[in-house]
This record gives C-alpha cells, sequence and structure tokens, in this order.
C-alpha cells in the first residue's frame, strides 16, 4: 500500500467536498474524518504549504512539478481534475 502523503489526502477531500475549499476547511475536514495524523505545531501550515506548492499558480523555483491544485483569487483551492 502506498504510503499516504498530506497532498494525496487533501486530494480526497476536495473530492469528496465538490467545491473550492481554504487550507483551513481542508485541514478542519482532515482532523473531522481522521484521514491524517500531523506531527506539528502548525497543521494548517502544513496544508496550507501542501497546496501552494502543488498549485498551477506556483511557479517558483521551490514549487513541486507535481501539480494537483488550482488556486482561485479569493484563497480557495480545488482539484485539477
Amino acid at each position: 500500500m502506498a504510503k499516504k502523503t498530506v497532498g494525496s489526502v487533501i486530494t480526497k477531500v476536495l473530492s469528496a467536498a465538490d467545491r473550492p475549499m481554504t487550507p483551513q476547511e481542508v485541514y478542519d475536514e482532515i482532523v473531522a474524518k481522521n484521514l491524517y495524523e500531523f506531527n506539528s505545531k502548525s497543521p494548517v501550515g502544513i496544508v496550507r504549504n501542501a497546496m501552494s506548492r502543488h498549485s498551477v499558480q506556483n511557479t517558483h523555483t521551490c514549487a513541486s512539478k507535481n501539480k494537483l491544485f488550482s488556486q482561485s483569487s479569493d484563497g480557495r483551492y480545488k482539484n485539477l481534475n
């Protein structure tokens, strides 16, 4: 079985919600459904960074080449597929 990543869990949450969501909303769903265990003092930041890093709008050199999300002007994200 493949290891769960934050990105894969975020994709699952956004697919189930079928609407754009903020990082806080995604984090709240992850916790409510016990989908991932965060070992961080700032887990919302982990979600926010993962969403940004995998966003098509992020073209920085530190951005992932594996684009999973699109960010709207209001800061909400949706899956690309």
